[in-house]
């Protein structure tokens, strides 16, 4: 997998605004192209990846400490009926 470091304003929701649901330069990674991942099919979630060069920030982490949320926490259902 391959890309670039981009920047941009990231937001939870549409009324969301700079330090409550958004941040303005929001370092992440762009992936451009990917392959030989045995037919893993995935799409994903930004700044939800580990943070192992450094360089791209956490997205739920990110929020929490500029206090646009309460807790440190992510969470995900994954219905088992698909």
């Amino acid at each position: 997998m391959y890309g670039f470091d981009t920047t941009d304003t990231v937001c939870m929701d549409k009324d969301s605004t700079i330090g409550k649901g958004c941040m303005e330069n929001y370092l992440f990674k762009s992936v451009v192209k990917q392959r030989a991942l045995g037919g893993f099919m995935s799409s994903g979630l930004i700044g939800l990846s580990p943070n192992q060069d450094g360089k791209a920030q956490l997205f739920v982490p990110s929020l929490f400490e500029q206090g646009s949320i309460k807790k440190n926490m992510f969470a995900m259902f994954i219905d088992q009926n698909g």
